[in-house]
């Protein structure tokens, strides 16, 4: 691809953004508005140099943004626009979203010094907890998360607290903005992947796949979930791959690739440290087997030091943090794997949660004797063709299984079974039997992936074997819109199949959830159905002080999230707040933030002053 180099660039350009401000904020100690003008200082400077020495470079750039982030652009802010707040404020799993504009907004008022400052006095004022609230009251109902996870993912928040510096628009739309451009990412990327493991399949049809690994499940999975730190990194993990492919084809200069891959591995491991260590483990297993002439090179090693270097400020916090998760045996498998089971199966029932719960954490059986008690339940509930439902959902196809049992359905899921059946059948025989090394490195990682899985699965941790399923998407992304012969062919059924998901899932609006079914669109439907998310700041320009008055914690975070973006001074009165400071607080109120009828009201209060 004549454009390859160029495109390239933003991903470069990404982690750059991401070491700069990890070392500028925490190490540096300096303020996210300095941060950012150096990198304002920077990219104008590169702009001005490509004026006046690569005037066609520049030009090229505008082109390709153009061609491949704008049309998601528009296509994601046509349904914000479309279905308001409620679509945007959170999708998913609003308490990793909430988390991440929480630190955001801290981090935008403190800098690392101050913030260390702010957690130990929280610390030593907290007060009690109220069995009715997730987290510890601190001054500000947000606060539990950035005092309890300074040394959690910190680079989505550290992008949100950059564009925080504007006052003037929500915060909760702003981080939206952030969100919508680190998925614009995933087209450019697997454009790229795709052209390097074939680039006979010419520049349309290259974008055509591209574009439907864009806007398919495994994409739209993780912007879903609100999983922000893998959607920061998952476009670069795809840059990483292919480059790692480039070096294994030797079609590049090998000192410059490792070094590039050195890079990217670190911009991953300071985003992302989970996905990392995964990435990791794959890579120099793949070194060994079928790279390991590279040990033999000085410049491999000075890479690895390059990249210690760039991580060491987290290095210890973040191997913590992966050795914690890797540990976990929690039930969150249920919101974020439920899809496999089809669209519509007993998830989506709650009075059926709690007996598949105590299904999974029985620790007297194994994990085949669980996916039976699951199917005969399911079976016994009228899911009768709950096994028919597996396969399309693992290849990407959930919104079109459905367990419930009539003629036409059943003759349906069995024609999509055979057909992809049979794709399996000719790709795996094309992987097993070749000396073609993008199909020996397609066939590397699809099996690390599956040993991996399996290996988390007997160990009863579902949650970790879906994480990784999704992280190593690319490649089953491929595997199933590709038919792998001696001369590669697209399989135009199902990139259309896959082109339909974004219709499917957001063609209505649902109090802007879009199409509820299994996939992991909402944690908590409650807080969608039973809430308006519109609140308009000029209701409160006149305020001078304002009690905030909800019960509600997530819709008590959400203002007082927004009054301290702007620096309006308020009181919150709630037990998600510690209860000292509170009584300290001597200013009148003249306002007051409340819900009713499912809306967020401003009232102005009488003086009680002579």
């Amino acid at each position: 691809m004549s454009n390859y180099k160029n495109l390239i660039f933003y991903f470069f350009g990404k982690c750059f953004f991401i070491i700069i401000l990890t070392f500028f904020y925490s190490q540096f100690d300096l303020s996210i508005e300095y941060s950012v003008l150096f990198l304002i200082f920077f990219g104008v400077s590169s702009i001005i140099f490509m004026m006046f020495k690569k005037v066609s470079l520049l030009k090229e750039l505008v082109v390709l943004f153009f061609k491949f982030y704008f049309p998601i652009f528009i296509i994601l802010f046509s349904i914000a626009y479309v279905y308001g707040p409620s679509f945007y404020v959170f999708r998913g799993n609003h308490w990793d979203w909430f988390a991440q504009i929480s630190m955001g907004t801290t981090f935008n008022q403190f800098n690392w010094g101050s913030y260390t400052e702010l957690i130990n006095n929280e610390i030593l004022t907290v007060g009690e907890v109220s069995p009715e609230a997730i987290g510890k009251p601190y001054s500000k109902s947000f606060y539990f998360f950035s005092i309890d996870g300074p040394n959690n993912r910190i680079a989505p928040s550290l992008f949100f607290s950059s564009i925080f510096i504007v006052k003037n628009i929500s915060p909760f739309l702003l981080a939206y903005t952030i969100k919508v451009l680190f998925f614009t990412s995933i087209f450019p990327a697997y454009y790229i992947l795709i052209n390097s493991f074939d680039n006979k399949l010419g520049r349309i049809n290259n974008y055509i796949i591209a574009l439907a690994f864009a806007l398919g499940t495994w994409s739209f999975y993780i912007f879903e979930i609100d999983a922000l730190a893998q959607l920061l990194t998952f476009s670069i993990s795809i840059i990483f791959y292919t480059l790692l492919l480039e070096l294994y084809k030797q079609q590049t200069d090998s000192k410059v690739t490792v070094y590039q891959l050195s890079f990217l591995a670190s911009a991953v491991f300071l985003s992302y440290p989970e996905q990392a260590m995964i990435i990791f483990f794959s890579t120099s297993i793949f070194i060994i087997l079928y790279l390991r002439l590279l040990f033999k090179k000085l410049y491999f090693y000075l890479a690895i030091l390059f990249f210690i270097i760039l991580i060491l400020p987290k290095l210890i916090s973040y191997l913590e943090l992966v050795s914690t998760m890797s540990s976990a045996t929690n039930d969150w498998w249920g919101y974020f794997g439920s899809f496999v089971l089809g669209r519509n199966n007993l998830i989506l029932d709650p009075n059926a949660i709690n007996s598949i719960n105590e299904i999974i954490n029985n620790s007297n059986s194994n994990i085949f004797y669980k996916i039976k008690e699951i199917f005969i339940m399911h079976i016994d509930q009228g899911y009768s063709l709950i096994l028919l439902t597996i396969l399309p959902s693992l290849l990407g196809f959930y919104y079109l299984a459905d367990a419930s049992f009539n003629l036409l359905n059943f003759l349906f899921l069995i024609v999509l079974n055979m057909f992809l059946i049979k794709i399996i059948f000719t790709n795996t025989k094309s992987i097993i039997f070749t000396e073609n090394k993008n199909l020996k490195f397609i066939r590397f990682f699809l099996l690390f992936q599956l040993c991996a899985c399996i290996a988390f699965l007997l160990k009863n941790q579902l949650y970790i074997a879906i994480k990784i399923f999704f992280y190593l998407a690319p490649f089953i992304s491929i595997f199933t819109l590709l038919i792998f012969k001696k001369k590669n062919r697209i399989n135009y059924i199902l990139i259309v199949l896959t082109l339909l998901f974004p219709i499917y899932k957001f063609s209505e609006y649902n109090f802007g959830i879009g199409k509820h079914d299994s996939f992991p669109s909402i944690l908590k439907v409650d807080l969608k159905k039973n809430i308006d998310w519109k609140f308009n700041t000029s209701n409160i320009k006149k305020c001078k002080f304002i009690e905030i008055d909800i019960n509600k914690q997530i819709p008590n975070m959400y203002i007082s999230i927004i009054l301290s973006h702007k620096n309006i001074d308020y009181f919150n009165n709630s037990k998600f707040t510690n209860q000292e400071y509170k009584l300290e607080q001597n200013k009148e109120i003249d306002c007051k933030i409340f819900l009713k009828n499912k809306k967020f009201k401003v009232s102005r209060l009488i003086s009680t002053k002579n």
